[in-house]
């Protein structure tokens, strides 16, 4: 079936008009069922990207949640680690101390003693021992100080005199 061309200005049979409009409505349901398939096709994309979106949101959120996660346990492995590596001496945390006796060191740090001058003896950390002699024929009295880096727990010991002994914690980077 096809168009039949009516002349402007003509008289068409019922039958002529019937035809072309029958024609009409039929290529205008042929056009709506190709909307119609074409807007369900575009649906049922969007609905397939919009599946696909969700599902990538969602695994770049658990990305993100796991690499927060290992950045913060990264962060706090660092820390240790310079900690660890590190010894700044905490100048606000110095203590005096004596030696005479069992010192365990509560943290690392640094054991300072200016001895007496004519003392002679050991220091002992950790059961390893250090041997003092005289200190009397220093020149320059800076050199008679002695400096012991610790780590927490070492016990330190001495049999000499001191004029003064100092436990200096190192700095906790936090």
């Amino acid at each position: 079936m096809s168009l039949t061309n009516i002349e402007y200005g003509s008289l068409a049979s019922s039958e002529v008009l019937n035809q072309n409009f029958t024609y009409l409505d039929n290529k205008i349901s042929e056009v709506i069922e190709s909307l119609n398939a074409s807007v369900s096709s575009l649906t049922s994309n969007l609905s397939t990207l919009n599946t696909s979106f969700n599902n990538l949101s969602e695994d770049l959120r658990d990305d993100l949640q796991s690499m927060s996660s290992d950045i913060t346990e990264f962060k706090a492995d660092t820390k240790i680690l310079l900690n660890s590596n590190q010894m700044l001496p905490d100048w606000g945390g110095v203590i005096s101390i004596s030696i005479s006796q069992n010192y365990t060191a509560p943290s690392n740090g640094y054991i300072i003693a200016l001895p007496d001058a004519a003392t002679r003896g050991n220091i002992i950390v950790n059961g390893a021992s250090i041997v003092l002699k005289r200190r009397d024929i220093a020149a320059d009295n800076a050199s008679e100080i002695i400096t012991i880096p610790v780590k927490s727990n070492d016990v330190i010991y001495s049999n000499c005199t001191f004029r003064n002994v100092y436990f200096i914690p190192v700095r906790i980077i936090v």
